[in-house]
């Protein structure tokens, strides 16, 4: 939730700054673009990232043209872990950047052209006016992250699982453990166990979302 959250509103944010700008149909191409693994299957998406690290995937063939002999095994449970949260991180961020563009863009333009007019670049418009005026787009997004996060389940059972067992209790996630609880193909379910971390996801989501909301409340910025 916190790693994988930094990586996803950091590489937002930059998309955000990079294409607040843009004009013609290079704009409309481009936010469909990084939209794109959005409308893709979690399972799909899991199961290129997977071959993509796999020894032979293309990941190792790009290092081995840079001059890179001896890649690490990504695969393996002492990296697996990491490239779960990149593959995360890569699915996750257009989705959160495609919903600030879009708050974004109700930003009145005069804004902008006022920063013009003072010399503002780029880092100091994001950071006077769409920043400021997009943090109640931000804080949905946050609560929206918090939940996602607790509740990720196929991409990391695909990645890190096998067809005969569960991923390295390493790589659980509330929803991965109460799968483990109640459907483990290698012992006896437990259903009590099951609903009682069910509950527990339930009330820690609960938490987190109130105290997202309660840290993240600004003043609203009246712009007249």
């Amino acid at each position: 939730m916190v790693v994988a959250g930094a990586g996803i509103f950091a590489c937002s944010f930059v998309l955000l700054a990079l294409l607040k700008d843009m004009v013609g149909r290079g704009r409309a191409f481009a936010r469909s673009v990084i939209f794109f693994p959005v409308i893709i299957p979690g399972i799909v998406l899991s199961i290129v990232w997977g071959f993509m690290f796999q020894a032979d995937g293309l990941v190792n063939e790009v290092l081995h043209t840079i001059g890179v002999t001896d890649p690490p095994a990504w695969l393996a449970a002492e990296n697996r872990f990491g490239v779960i949260l990149l593959g995360i991180v890569w699915f996750g961020a257009g989705f959160y950047a495609t919903i600030l563009l879009a708050g974004a863009d109700q930003i009145p333009p005069y804004l902008y052209e006022d920063c013009a007019l003072a010399g503002a670049n780029m880092w100091q418009r994001f950071r006077y006016v769409t920043l400021p005026l997009s943090w109640d787009i931000i804080s949905v997004c946050a609560v929206l992250w918090t939940i996602n996060a607790l509740k990720t389940f196929e991409f990391i059972l695909a990645i890190a699982g096998s067809s005969s067992g569960l991923p390295d209790p390493g790589t659980w996630t509330i929803a991965l453990y109460t799968y483990a609880s109640v459907l483990n193909p290698a012992g006896v379910p437990s259903y009590g166990l099951g609903a009682a971390s069910s509950l527990v996801m339930l009330a820690l989501i609960g938490v987190l979302v109130v105290l997202i909301r309660r840290i993240m409340r600004r003043e609203s910025i009246e712009l007249s």
